[in-house]
């Protein structure tokens, strides 16, 4: 049985755990609304300009909140002028901010077909230019 000085000890880690939990979904609720709301009254027309900056602004900060410290190394050995492809497998949630927070210009996301689906999420999503994948068409989409 833990003694009250244990418990006391642990209430400040519970205390900034739920802040940086309420911190990190509000700066994505909002930063996801303000994101909406130009991508949709600009029909896309800006997608090419904000979208990497969008999601590189959203990667540091969720990593900046999280107290999390990435250092990048091996940039000078990739080529500037040709296509990159970036994968992870979601083994934890920092693979995506990590992912975006190392962003090059000229990238493009790719999410599944099926968030086109999602209310204000989708159509946003689409107007930002992100790649479709439909996972069910497998063998069409290896074409």
């Amino acid at each position: 049985m833990p003694t009250s000085s244990e418990v006391a000890s642990r209430r400040p880690l519970t205390a900034m755990l739920l802040l940086q939990v309420v911190a990190t979904w509000s700066f994505s609720l909002c930063l996801g609304v303000v994101t909406s709301l130009v991508m949709l009254a600009t029909f896309g027309l800006l997608s090419n300009y904000l979208t990497v900056k969008v999601l590189r602004l959203w990667g540091r900060t969720m990593l900046w909140m999280c107290r999390v410290e990435y250092e990048v190394d091996g940039t000078e050995n990739l080529a500037a002028d040709t296509a990159k492809v970036i994968t992870f497998n979601h083994g934890s949630f920092l693979d995506s901010m990590l992912v975006t927070a190392v962003m090059p210009d000229r990238s493009v996301a790719a999410i599944k077909r099926s968030v086109l689906f999602y209310p204000m999420v989708g159509s946003t999503l689409y107007l930002m230019g992100f790649l479709l994948l439909d996972r069910r068409l497998t063998p069409a989409a290896k074409r």
